[in-house]
Parts: C-alpha cells; sequence; structure tokens
C-alpha cells in the first residue's frame, strides 16, 4: 500500500482531471436486476448439481418450479453471474473498460464508446433499444446475449420483432433444458486460434433461436445429451452465436449467457472464444494487446492530451489470502493510438517504442503490484 500510494502521489499532476478512455462500454441494468422473470419457465427445470460421486451424476428431478419466486430467484442469480462474469472476462481478456447504468444509455454517450456489451440485459425501453440500434448503425460493434432487450423496462413480455431482427433473430422457438453435463456447441468456421469443429462446453442455459435470413452463423448447439459419458447425438437445428451487419456496424449475438457460465465454472475457452470475437469484429482491432496473462489489468484513463495506461498486477502465490506479488517481465503492451511517447511513472525513465498503424507498442520491463505508464 505504501509504494502504490507513493506512485499515486508523485503521478498525481498527471492523474487529476483524467476519464475513462475505454472504447468497451458494459450495460449493468438495474433494470433487469429488480424486474427479470424469463418467460420461458423450463430455466427453473431442477437439473441438479451435475456433481459425480460413485460414478454417479445428480442430474436433479426434471420438475419444473411453479412458484413465482423461486423463478425470481432463479433469474436473479443467472443475471447476477451474467455481470459479474462480464466484467471478470473482459478483465482477462485485457479488454479496457466502462460501466453503463440504465439512465446512461443514450445516442450522445454511445457515442463515447465502439462496442457495447449486454450481459442478459434483458429489461430495456424503448428508447434504450432505439439508442442502442442507432450506435450499431453509426458504426458501433453490439454484443448481446441470451434474453437481453426481449422484455420492456419493468419486465413485461414484449414482442419486439423488429429487434429480434435487428440481433439477426427471426424467432425464439423455446429453451434447451438447462444442462450441467456434457453438452456442446461447435464452430462452423475457426475463430481466432479455435479450430472449425471445435467442440466447446455448451452454457447451462440456452435459447432455441431460428436465424434471420441475413445472419451468418459462427457456431450450432450439439442436439443434447443430458447425459455423462454419451456419444455426441449430432448437430441440432439451433446456432448457438451469430453475427449481423446493420448499417456501419455489427452485432454479435449469443444465444445462451456465456458470462453466467464462465462466472460459475471458469472454463477458460470461454475467455478464447469471447477474446477471439472481439478481436475479430472491432474495427481497428482491440484497444490493448498484450502477452501478459489475465492476472494481469489494465485499465486506460485519458486527459486532453495524454493517456493513461494503469497496470493492476495480482499474479500471486498459489494461495488466498495473496502473500506475495510475482512480478511480471518483459510484458508487450500494444495501445490504439496515435500518440508517439511513452514514460513509465514509476522511475520516471522513458520508454521505447514502436510504431504500428494507428498504434503504440511498447516492452514494460518489470510490473510489480502496480504501474503506470504515460503516453503523450
Amino acid at each position: 500500500m505504501k509504494k502504490t500510494g507513493s506512485l499515486l502521489v508523485r503521478s498525481e499532476k498527471y492523474i487529476e482531471g483524467s476519464v475513462s478512455a475505454a472504447e468497451t462500454g458494459v450495460l449493468i441494468s438495474n433494470q433487469t436486476l429488480n424486474y427479470y422473470i424469463s418467460k420461458h419457465n423450463g430455466l427453473c427445470r431442477s437439473t441438479g448439481s451435475g456433481k459425480e460421486q460413485g460414478l454417479i451424476f445428480d442430474t436433479g428431478s426434471n420438475e419444473i418450479a411453479e412458484d413465482i419466486n423461486k423463478q425470481r430467484e432463479v433469474c436473479s442469480e443467472i443475471i447476477d453471474n451474467e455481470n459479474h462474469g462480464c466484467l471478470d472476462l473482459c478483465n482477462f481478456s485485457h479488454i479496457p473498460v466502462r460501466v453503463f447504468w440504465d439512465e446512461y444509455i443514450s445516442r450522445k454517450n454511445l457515442n463515447e464508446i465502439k462496442t457495447l456489451i449486454l450481459p442478459d440485459a434483458a429489461c430495456l425501453s424503448d428508447r434504450q433499444i432505439e439508442s442502442i440500434m442507432g450506435f450499431v448503425h453509426d458504426g458501433g460493434v453490439l454484443f448481446a446475449d441470451f434474453e437481453s432487450g426481449m422484455y420492456d423496462n419493468c419486465g413485461n413480455t414484449t414482442s419486439r420483432l423488429n429487434w429480434l431482427k435487428f440481433v439477426g433473430i427471426d424467432k425464439v422457438c423455446g429453451i434447451f433444458t438447462p444442462s450441467r453435463v456434457e453438452d456442446y456447441m461447435v464452430l462452423k468456421e475457426k475463430i481466432g486460434n479455435i479450430n472449425c469443429g471445435f467442440l466447446i462446453p455448451r452454457p447451462v442455459n440456452a435459447l432455441a433461436i431460428i436465424p434471420a435470413k441475413d445472419a451468418e452463423i459462427l457456431a450450432e448447439y450439439l442436439n443434447p445429451i443430458n447425459m455423462p459419458y454419451t456419444q455426441p447425438k449430432g448437430i441440432s437445428s439451433f446456432p448457438a452465436i451469430i453475427t449481423t451487419k446493420r448499417g456501419k456496424g455489427k452485432v454479435i449475438y449469443f444465444a445462451s449467457p456465456l458470462f453466467e457460465s464462465f462466472n460459475r465454472f471458469h472454463i477458460d475457452i470461454y475467455k478464447d472464444l469471447f477474446h477471439s470475437l472481439m478481436k475479430i469484429m472491432v474495427p481497428g482491432g482491440l484497444q490493448v494487446e498484450t502477452d501478459a496473462p489475465g492476472s494481469l489489468a489494465v485499465e486506460l484513463r485519458k486527459t486532453d492530451r495524454t493517456l493513461l495506461v494503469h497496470l493492476v498486477n495480482v499474479t500471486a502465490d498459489m494461495k488466498r489470502p495473496m502473500g506475495k506479488i510475482v512480478p511480471l517481465r518483459n510484458v508487450k503492451v500494444s495501445i490504439r493510438t496515435n500518440l508517439k511517447s511513452a514514460k513509465c511513472l514509476s522511475s520516471g525513465e522513458m520508454m521505447r517504442t514502436g510504431k504500428g498503424k494507428g498504434r503504440i507498442d511498447l516492452v514494460v520491463p518489470e510490473i510489480n503490484e502496480y504501474e503506470i505508464i504515460l503516453l503523450y
């Protein structure tokens, strides 16, 4: 704390007055937290824990809870896991984000970012929907999953056919039985370093949708197995990931709450998939690229003439609470910016930089608990 506080004091003249420079926004929807109850009561089917004991799996009773309080509890848990999982997944992928609240969703405010993520932001007003659609038509990238936008701001069911078409859905047919066993989705084409045909564990929950004619299918669900140690039963007729072009922008729609399952199980392939999709879809590539492990958090803040790269290292010994931070050395960082000079604020030394197309590349010799790089 003494070292960190000292760095902040010495850097105060650079930090004071800075604001977020993150180009990705994440909507944490209080409307959804307050009102979301899915119309698909199959979400409340008892499927057990999926844990194995003595070669017997806990697969639950398969009964659907009819009590509205139980349904509300299940949906609240989904959205809570979605929000936490989304922020964690962005952090582990080195994607700086700014958090948006419901009242912040307007055309003017969305102009400050390039990408908007809706982690199952199910309950949105007509005005919010209009603002998001306008943002995409103007060149923004939207990443939406599961039931995002399928209810009004008070949680009432609404047809919203224009919104469904916008995100690439022709029809919602229903919901898959929640699964904690060996169910999968398969890529139709290579995404990043993940090859075509690669089987990825299906998130716990999933919608069965028919894609719009102009939607491109990136991944499909396999037919449900719902049993462990069982051969796959072929590809279903329902897509898992679709993408569509809308105006100057793009929409990526994931028919599952991907972030919910990441927060529950921390499956690393979800991070690779999300990171690759963002890298492919965002114009000009990711705002920050680095070879650092996910235990290095990256935040960007700016003033009128500078960009501040905050690097927080939580790489530690293998225990909790942490006893020692493990320093990271010779970390490569590439940032999309037209600024050309860099200064390490802990040492006060100028840094060597490389210049790509609209990017600055640098190598940070050592990162202990906390480092700040000043770009100007």
